[in-house]
């Protein structure tokens, strides 16, 4: 591990010397090759790891890494004979930025701001302001990060290589491996049943609790932004390149294709293609309503926590923008929506007309 080419890169980094003032510590395969990608358009990894230094810009991060950073300005060489020296910052990330901002929020950051005393001429109310609002913003990354991991994860190709997605040999593999096509067939249809049967799922697992009228309006929004998040994965994943790349080839197969046998491929492409149209309209919908949703959060947050006085001054402004809702929102504006029984769309998805205008609710 002791190569001539990273201790040149570390004192070249301690002495200022380096073109950044960040270094990224990695043990993990290397990308040897940028044009040798994986199906997701990252480098290869099956070399065994090493350690090896980068700017982080490059390099995918697969399990965890350690990251320096100079405090002084470049050129200026940091003075390595004092054991501890606020001229370099060091902090580990893990397999996921959004867990790592996670992580030092709340085992660092909220607890230094908590035991400081140090406000300078903040007043005691914009203390308490910061800090709420500092455990907002942790529990809206703690709910992202939740949602990213247990979202859905469609099913990769299994029987394919570089080769087999290449649309130009595609027949020629497929003769050769007449497991192919119905591989293919198998994933795109499992895609299917896999996307319907979310979209079919309430926006969160209800419980006795959450069937009760007073769970409050903070719930209805947190249900929300985590159906959002949860799409918007899923929607990533079928921009994957080999996603893209079944689905393209088994429309190839069928394109001027008069075939009595390939009808039932016809028929579950035609199945995606509105898979694909809900999945769309789904993911609109929640970020339509997360945006109109979001609006009345500073005037719920009173609800919650306010006095009497507050709360009074406050439901004007509420209202209004219930009203505002009500009137222009393309999906929430609805009375179903808008009432308890309907709070969390539990119902099979099925997208709809665009309704009519009301001036007032």
């Amino acid at each position: 591990m002791r190569q001539p080419a990273n201790a040149s890169k570390l004192l070249a980094f301690f002495n200022g010397e380096a073109a950044d003032n960040k270094l990224f510590v990695f043990y993990q395969p290397p990308a040897v090759d940028q044009g040798d990608v994986d199906a997701e358009g990252w480098p290869g990894n099956e070399q065994p790891p090493e350690l090896f230094f980068s700017q982080g810009s490059t390099t995918r991060l697969t399990t965890k890494c350690c990251v320096f950073v100079r405090a002084v300005p470049p050129g200026t060489a940091i003075d390595l004979t004092k054991q501890s020296t606020a001229e370099l910052l060091y902090c580990e990330l893990s397999g996921t930025a959004l867990g790592s901002i996670s992580t030092y929020l709340d085992s660092c950051f909220m607890p230094a701001f908590d035991s400081s005393e140090q406000w300078g001429k903040a007043s005691e109310e914009q203390r308490s302001d910061f800090t709420t609002e500092m455990g907002h913003f942790i529990s809206t990354v703690k709910e992202a990060l939740s949602s990213l991991i247990g979202g859905l994860v469609l099913d990769k190709p299994t029987l394919t290589s570089p080769d087999v997605l290449n649309a130009k040999t595609f027949s020629q593999q497929a003769k050769q491996n007449p497991e192919l096509i119905p591989h293919f067939e198998g994933l795109l249809e499992g895609w299917c049943n896999q996307i319907q049967a979310y979209l079919d799922e309430p926006t969160s697992k209800q419980t006795a609790d959450d069937e009760s009228e007073d769970v409050g309006p903070l719930k209805e929004l947190d249900n929300w932004r985590n159906r959002m998040q949860r799409l918007t994965s899923i929607a990533e994943q079928l921009k994957r390149k080999d996603c893209k790349s079944v689905i393209n080839l088994l429309q190839s197969v069928t394109k001027n294709s008069a075939d009595p046998s390939k009808q039932k491929m016809m028929s579950l492409l035609r199945r995606w293609k509105q898979t694909d149209v809900n999945i769309t309209e789904a993911a609109n919908e929640a970020k339509d309503n997360v945006k109109y949703l979001f609006t009345l959060e500073r005037f719920i947050e009173p609800l919650y926590k306010g006095t009497a006085t507050t709360i009074i001054d406050t439901l004007p402004a509420l209202t209004n923008s219930i009203k505002m809702i009500h009137t222009i929102a393309r999906y929430y504006s609805t009375n179903e929506r808008m009432t308890v029984p309907a709070r969390a769309p539990s119902r099979r998805f099925e997208p709809r007309a665009r309704r009519s205008r009301r001036a007032s609710p």
